[in-house]
């Protein structure tokens, strides 16, 4: 006859299958999340962000193009002290303006004026490096550029952007046009 497992055995197999189970589940979650995702497996994609001016020009560059420019652009960035953390800066400063009593318009002012020219530059030197980066692709390279460019828009299956607001002064959000009066 054998002799029975020892108590200490048993919880040592126990701990053993449950930490086996728990990394189980994590990988069929991971793999049934990849499939799942709209974006499984398609690298033609950019990352999703906002449409505007410059996000798509970078957003559909090719990825190691994509990965030079913003790396570039972060150095200006830094260089001019246009970081999120001045960008954060001049939030709060508009905040302390705003609740600031009384109200001082002209303070505002002023610091948006003084924000503005600092992101300015930036974003002059942004659109030239984009547009050296452009000016350097071959005509076939800048075809398949500007095809991904014309899709842009429907990346996120074509839905409407913004929300359904009437950008003419109509109502926005459910909201009636503001009075100026």
């Amino acid at each position: 006859m054998s002799e029975p497992a020892s108590p200490r055995r048993k919880l040592a197999w126990r701990i053993l299958t449950g930490v086996s189970l728990a990394l189980n589940v994590l990988v069929i979650c991971a793999v049934a999340g990849l499939f799942l995702s709209k974006r499984a497996f398609d690298g033609d994609r950019p990352p999703p962000m906002r449409p505007g001016f410059v996000a798509p020009l970078i957003g559909v560059l090719p990825p190691g193009d994509r990965r030079a420019v913003l790396s570039e652009l972060h150095a200006i960035g830094r260089a001019e002290g246009v970081t999120r953390g001045t960008q954060e800066e001049v939030r709060l400063r508009v905040i302390a303006l705003l609740e600031a009593e009384p109200f001082d318009p002209e303070a505002l002012r002023d610091l948006l004026d003084g924000s503005n020219a600092a992101f300015a530059g930036f974003t002059d030197r942004a659109h030239a490096v984009i547009i050296d980066r452009i000016a350097a692709m071959p005509p076939e390279e800048r075809a398949e550029y500007v095809d991904r460019l014309k899709r842009f828009g429907t990346y996120r299956g074509g839905k409407d952007r913004d929300g359904g607001r009437k950008w003419d002064g109509g109502d926005g959000h459910g909201h009636p046009p503001h009075d100026p009066d």
